[in-house]
């Protein structure tokens, strides 16, 4: 992206052209986003480049997400997507993956906290006093390193202390809740509802060392239920199951129709011990 903002600042008589094309294999949860475009604007905004010059195209479907960036001089028609697929169609009539999301919004892990085992937080506690400790003693056997790092040490835990002292978290507590729980902000829940009989199964999966897995679930049932009630179904439309471990934190949601078969826990390094018995969300299958 840099390389053609570079070219296009080199040659002012030229034009840019990105062209996106969605992948065939993207989840109906995605359908409409644009995610990426965003992005294109956003770093052309930051890079403070005439966005003028530049022209975002929406290619279409590929097999896989792509995108292209062109460069076209003056008089020569600009560039048309290629190589497209037809639009893939949601399959009603059978189970499919709806959408999928991390439990840690943003990345940020520190909203598990409250879910991450006693045993663990203990040890990482002690992990941090002793590598405190050995920080100190580190110190004390190196006086020039003390004397040289110390002048800025003040000044720098200042600043750190002003800044947490004037920053202020202006959101309600509704607007923290809806944050904590944007990860099922997803529309399986309004497409069961659109379809009679039908169901749908939240799989969640997490590190079963390190969490405790009965919070967590309470947690995930909390979000389901916020899912549920927003687009007018029964909570039990919706089940929840453990799935496994998998390096990150996340909930996959799956859409069952009627008679339909619930889909399998996929984990990524280890199953549940113990599998769980999993009513049908959408009644017996075929």
């Amino acid at each position: 992206m840099d390389s053609l903002l570079t070219e296009l600042s080199m040659k002012p008589e030229f034009h840019g052209f990105i062209i996106n094309y969605r992948g065939a294999n993207e989840l109906p949860e995605q359908r409409g986003s644009n995610g990426r475009e965003t992005w294109f604007a956003n770093h052309i905004a930051f890079r403070n480049f005439d966005a003028s010059r530049i022209t975002l195209l929406k290619g279409g479907y590929r097999s896989q997400i792509s995108t292209e960036l062109w460069i076209v001089a003056p008089g020569v028609n600009p560039p048309e997507p290629t190589r497209t697929v037809p639009v893939p169609t949601i399959p009603e009539r059978s189970t499919f993956l709806f959408a999928k999301n991390d439990l840690a919004v943003d990345g940020d892990e520190s909203v598990l906290d409250d879910y991450v085992l006693t045993e663990v937080k203990e040890r990482e506690e002690e992990e941090q006093q002793r590598w405190s400790r050995e920080s100190e003693a580190e110190q004390t056997a190196d006086p020039a390193a003390t004397e040289e790092t110390s002048p800025e040490t003040p000044s720098t835990q200042t600043e750190s202390n002003d800044e947490s002292e004037t920053y202020v978290d202006s959101r309600t507590e509704e607007e923290k809740e809806a944050e904590k729980f944007s990860w099922a902000d997803v529309g399986v829940a309004r497409f069961i509802a659109e379809r009679k009989g039908s169901g749908g199964l939240i799989i969640f999966y997490a590190d079963d060392e390190r969490y405790d897995i009965g919070k967590l679930r309470h947690f995930v049932e909390t979000g389901r239920d916020r899912l549920a009630d927003n687009a007018g179904i029964k909570r039990t439309r919706l089940k929840i199951q453990f799935g496994g471990y998998r390096e990150s934190t996340e909930a996959d949601f799956w859409f069952v129709p009627l008679n339909g078969k619930a889909p399998r826990p996929k984990p990524g390094v280890r199953p549940v011990l113990k599998t769980e018995e999993i009513d049908n969300p959408a009644g017996p299958s075929n």
